[in-house]
């Protein structure tokens, strides 16, 4: 088979499906259990690439990461959370917002496979960062916000939309922003887990 299926893809791939699954729930009129799979799959991203460099891997590998990676990206993060949306309205406002979000999630993973390392820029610093806003925000951002759904009401649908429209437009805004190392990446898990917590306890489709 063509591909690769080692370790260093797996959890890519466990992301991607976690996605698709997470399609398939918003298709249902299930949006919290899109949300769910919308974590699971940020969770994903965020171990994966501590995991591929683990191994030491070809060129050909490494590009192949680079393209799964931004692939999966698109569909987790750039196509999931305007499919919970859509979950919860279809209507144009909805629909408008959904396309362009995942407008601007294509174009910066477009930019980042041309662009390929040299998307990770120093910043003033000397330290690792990144040029945009990460399309992978989306796995943290929209969890959290679904988090206040039962409190907000009638209230959620109006400021995911400007949420969604705020984070499309800061995909492609040519500023940096420092790459998380370890101890960031931590707490964002806390934070995750935090929110499932939520999610579990108070959180309804």
């Amino acid at each position: 088979m063509i591909g690769y299926y080692n370790y260093t893809v797996i959890m890519t791939y466990l992301g991607f499906c976690s996605g698709l699954f997470g399609l398939w729930f918003a298709f249902q009129d299930r949006p919290l259990d899109a949300v769910y799979c919308l974590v699971f799959s940020a969770f994903c991203d965020l171990v994966d690439g501590r995991i591929a460099r683990r191994r030491e891997r070809t060129l050909e590998e490494r590009r192949f990461g680079v393209q799964i990676d931004s692939l999966s990206d698109l569909f987790c993060f750039g196509v999931l959370p305007g499919a919970i949306a859509l979950s919860l309205s279809d209507s144009l406002a909805v629909i408008l917002v959904s396309a362009l979000f995942a407008l601007c999630a294509l174009i910066r993973l477009a930019y980042f496979n041309v662009t390929a390392a040299a998307e990770e820029v120093k910043n003033a610093q000397g330290k690792m960062a990144f040029r945009g806003l990460p399309v992978t925000t989306s796995g943290l951002l929209f969890p959290l916000l679904y988090c206040f759904y039962p409190l907000l009401g009638r209230a959620f649908l109006p400021l995911y939309l400007v949420v969604m429209a705020a984070t499309a437009c800061a995909f492609v805004a040519p500023f940096t922003m420092q790459k998380p190392g370890l101890r960031k990446q931590l707490v964002m898990c806390a934070i995750g887990l935090a929110m499932l917590i939520v999610l579990l306890t108070t959180g309804s489709n």
